[in-house]
């Protein structure tokens, strides 16, 4: 299952999964995808970066068009949750205590 997390920065080699997970969904610099099937890491540009309105709708254009079937996220906004939900990727809303990607992944 490819599952997504929205961050600001990317990171490389042992800290890859150092990466702190974004406040915001639309307008997240990257999104670290992870395939937990093959092991596979990588960092995705998010287009809604820089948009200047719906950021959200195009962040998750972006993560349907990556095959994703899950999102980790601390805030997202109700049209970008629900384009998402339609398209079949289940939305993880999670709490403040979880900061880091590798927290999340335990």
């Amino acid at each position: 299952m490819r599952i997504a997390f929205p961050v600001d920065e990317a990171k490389e080699g042992e800290n890859v999964l150092d990466v702190c997970i974004s406040s915001v969904f639309g307008r997240a610099r990257y999104f670290l995808i992870i395939d937990n099937e093959s092991g596979n890491i990588e960092f995705v540009e998010n287009p809604g970066f820089n948009m200047p309105n719906a950021a959200g709708m195009h962040a998750a254009m972006a993560l349907i068009k990556n095959s994703c079937k899950k999102v980790v996220v601390k805030n997202i906004g109700p049209k970008a949750r629900m384009a998402l939900e339609e398209a079949g990727i289940s939305v993880d809303l999670i709490g403040g205590e979880v900061s880091k990607v590798k927290d999340y992944l335990g």
